[in-house]
Protein backbone atom coordinates (compact mmCIF):
# COMPACT_ATOMS: atom_id res chain seq x y z
CA UNK A 1 0.00 0.00 0.00
CA UNK A 2 1.42 3.39 -0.85
CA UNK A 3 0.56 6.64 0.39
CA UNK A 4 -1.56 7.42 -2.52
CA UNK A 5 -3.18 4.34 -3.22
CA UNK A 6 -5.74 2.33 -0.93
CA UNK A 7 -6.87 -1.18 -1.39
CA UNK A 8 -9.95 -3.25 -0.05
CA UNK A 9 -8.10 -6.89 0.14
CA UNK A 10 -10.48 -10.28 0.48
CA UNK A 11 -8.78 -12.63 1.99
CA UNK A 12 -9.96 -16.40 2.54
CA UNK A 13 -9.24 -17.46 6.42
CA UNK A 14 -10.68 -21.28 5.83
CA UNK A 15 -7.33 -22.68 6.96
CA UNK A 16 -5.83 -19.96 9.13
CA UNK A 17 -2.39 -21.35 8.71
CA UNK A 18 -2.41 -20.32 5.49
CA UNK A 19 -4.74 -17.39 4.69
CA UNK A 20 -4.86 -16.67 1.10
CA UNK A 21 -5.64 -13.14 -0.55
CA UNK A 22 -8.18 -14.07 -3.25
CA UNK A 23 -9.50 -10.25 -4.53
CA UNK A 24 -9.26 -6.93 -4.03
CA UNK A 25 -10.67 -3.95 -4.92
CA UNK A 26 -8.42 -0.50 -4.81
CA UNK A 27 -7.35 2.51 -6.21
CA UNK A 28 -9.71 4.75 -4.20
CA UNK A 29 -10.68 2.69 -1.46
CA UNK A 30 -9.37 3.87 1.83
CA UNK A 31 -11.08 1.58 3.93
CA UNK A 32 -11.60 2.73 7.75
CA UNK A 33 -14.84 0.29 8.48
CA UNK A 34 -15.67 -2.16 6.92
CA UNK A 35 -18.99 -5.04 7.37
CA UNK A 36 -20.26 -7.71 5.28
CA UNK A 37 -23.85 -7.88 4.40
CA UNK A 38 -25.88 -10.61 2.59
CA UNK A 39 -28.47 -9.84 0.32
CA UNK A 40 -30.79 -11.30 -2.32
CA UNK A 41 -28.08 -14.69 -2.54
CA UNK A 42 -25.28 -11.85 -2.78
CA UNK A 43 -22.49 -10.79 -0.68
CA UNK A 44 -21.33 -7.31 -0.56
CA UNK A 45 -18.82 -5.55 1.47
CA UNK A 46 -19.67 -1.76 2.86
CA UNK A 47 -17.02 0.17 2.86
CA UNK A 48 -16.37 3.58 4.96
CA UNK A 49 -14.51 5.34 2.94
CA UNK A 50 -12.39 8.23 3.12
CA UNK A 51 -10.49 9.08 -0.14
CA UNK A 52 -10.77 10.38 -3.11
CA UNK A 53 -14.40 9.19 -3.26
CA UNK A 54 -16.09 9.91 0.56
CA UNK A 55 -19.25 8.01 1.99
CA UNK A 56 -20.27 4.64 1.68
CA UNK A 57 -19.18 2.27 -0.77
CA UNK A 58 -20.78 -0.99 -1.51
CA UNK A 59 -18.81 -3.62 -3.32
CA UNK A 60 -20.11 -6.97 -5.05
CA UNK A 61 -17.72 -9.51 -3.59
CA UNK A 62 -19.73 -12.88 -4.31
CA UNK A 63 -16.78 -13.95 -6.22
CA UNK A 64 -14.15 -12.64 -4.19
CA UNK A 65 -11.40 -12.73 -6.88
CA UNK A 66 -13.60 -9.97 -8.78
CA UNK A 67 -14.87 -7.34 -6.66
CA UNK A 68 -17.60 -4.78 -8.49
CA UNK A 69 -18.38 -1.38 -7.34
CA UNK A 70 -22.21 -1.59 -7.19
CA UNK A 71 -22.79 1.74 -5.82
CA UNK A 72 -21.74 5.04 -3.83
CA UNK A 73 -23.08 7.52 -1.80
CA UNK A 74 -21.37 10.48 -1.77
CA UNK A 75 -22.74 12.40 1.71
CA UNK A 76 -19.77 13.06 4.26
CA UNK A 77 -16.48 11.83 5.86
CA UNK A 78 -16.77 8.47 6.78
CA UNK A 79 -15.49 6.92 9.76
CA UNK A 80 -17.44 4.08 11.21
CA UNK A 81 -20.21 2.28 9.94
CA UNK A 82 -22.76 -0.38 11.70
CA UNK A 83 -25.56 -2.51 9.75
CA UNK A 84 -29.08 -2.35 11.84
CA UNK A 85 -32.11 -4.60 10.89
CA UNK A 86 -35.54 -3.53 11.43
CA UNK A 87 -37.80 -5.95 9.89
CA UNK A 88 -36.80 -6.89 6.59
CA UNK A 89 -34.94 -3.77 5.54
CA UNK A 90 -31.07 -3.18 6.38
CA UNK A 91 -30.19 0.10 7.15
CA UNK A 92 -26.36 1.18 7.48
CA UNK A 93 -25.41 3.95 10.65
CA UNK A 94 -22.56 5.77 9.35
CA UNK A 95 -20.40 7.99 11.22
CA UNK A 96 -19.11 11.32 9.48
CA UNK A 97 -16.79 12.60 11.41
CA UNK A 98 -17.55 16.17 10.49
CA UNK A 99 -21.80 15.99 10.42
CA UNK A 100 -22.29 13.22 12.87
CA UNK A 101 -24.79 10.32 12.21
CA UNK A 102 -25.85 9.07 8.75
CA UNK A 103 -28.59 6.81 8.28
CA UNK A 104 -28.49 5.27 4.67
CA UNK A 105 -31.30 2.62 3.80
CA UNK A 106 -30.36 -0.46 1.75
CA UNK A 107 -33.37 -1.67 0.26
CA UNK A 108 -31.66 -1.78 -2.87
CA UNK A 109 -27.94 -2.10 -3.21
CA UNK A 110 -27.63 -0.18 -6.52
CA UNK A 111 -29.95 2.81 -4.69
CA UNK A 112 -28.62 3.79 -1.21
CA UNK A 113 -31.14 6.12 -0.04
CA UNK A 114 -29.97 8.91 3.02
CA UNK A 115 -33.15 8.59 5.27
CA UNK A 116 -31.96 10.02 8.51
CA UNK A 117 -29.71 12.34 10.33
CA UNK A 118 -28.62 13.12 13.49
CA UNK A 119 -25.84 15.81 13.87
CA UNK A 120 -22.64 16.16 16.57
CA UNK A 121 -20.01 17.43 16.79
CA UNK A 122 -17.18 14.71 15.61
CA UNK A 123 -18.76 11.06 14.88
CA UNK A 124 -15.61 9.23 14.83
CA UNK A 125 -17.56 5.32 16.05
CA UNK A 126 -20.94 3.88 16.04
CA UNK A 127 -22.84 0.75 16.57
CA UNK A 128 -26.24 -0.32 16.91
CA UNK A 129 -27.80 -2.48 19.58
CA UNK A 130 -31.53 -3.53 20.75
CA UNK A 131 -32.84 -3.36 24.13
CA UNK A 132 -36.67 -3.49 24.97
CA UNK A 133 -37.61 -3.88 21.44
CA UNK A 134 -36.40 -0.14 20.73
CA UNK A 135 -32.79 0.52 18.29
CA UNK A 136 -30.37 2.60 20.29
CA UNK A 137 -27.32 4.19 18.12
CA UNK A 138 -24.58 4.69 20.14
CA UNK A 139 -22.00 7.06 18.86
CA UNK A 140 -18.31 8.04 19.88
CA UNK A 141 -18.62 11.32 19.66
CA UNK A 142 -14.72 12.53 20.28
CA UNK A 143 -14.26 15.46 22.94
CA UNK A 144 -18.68 14.88 23.50
CA UNK A 145 -18.40 11.80 24.93
CA UNK A 146 -20.44 9.17 23.99
CA UNK A 147 -24.34 9.79 22.57
CA UNK A 148 -27.32 6.78 22.95
CA UNK A 149 -29.52 7.97 19.78
CA UNK A 150 -33.22 6.10 19.52
CA UNK A 151 -33.34 4.56 15.84
CA UNK A 152 -36.16 3.00 15.88
CA UNK A 153 -37.93 4.80 13.10
CA UNK A 154 -34.30 5.40 10.93
CA UNK A 155 -36.24 8.83 9.42
CA UNK A 156 -36.06 10.34 12.91
CA UNK A 157 -33.49 9.91 15.26
CA UNK A 158 -33.97 11.09 18.37
CA UNK A 159 -30.81 11.65 21.54
CA UNK A 160 -32.04 9.57 24.73
CA UNK A 161 -28.72 10.22 26.63
CA UNK A 162 -25.74 11.31 26.29
CA UNK A 163 -22.35 10.89 29.09
CA UNK A 164 -19.22 12.62 29.21
CA UNK A 165 -16.44 9.98 28.48
CA UNK A 166 -13.49 12.70 29.94
CA UNK A 167 -11.37 12.33 27.41
CA UNK A 168 -12.08 11.65 23.31
CA UNK A 169 -13.97 9.14 22.92
CA UNK A 170 -13.18 7.32 19.11
CA UNK A 171 -14.60 3.77 19.14
CA UNK A 172 -17.69 2.13 20.78
CA UNK A 173 -19.02 -1.52 20.75
CA UNK A 174 -21.66 -3.60 22.61
CA UNK A 175 -21.98 -6.80 24.05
Amino acid sequence: MTADKFVLKIIEVTDPYNPVETGSYGADVRADSVRIMEKNAKIYALVAAISTVQGLKIIDITDPSKPVLTSNITIGTAYSISIMQKEAKIYVLMADVSRGMKIIEIADTLNPLLVGNYTTTNALGVCSMVLKEKIYALIADGRAGLKIIEVTNPYNPVLMGSIDTDGFARNVITK
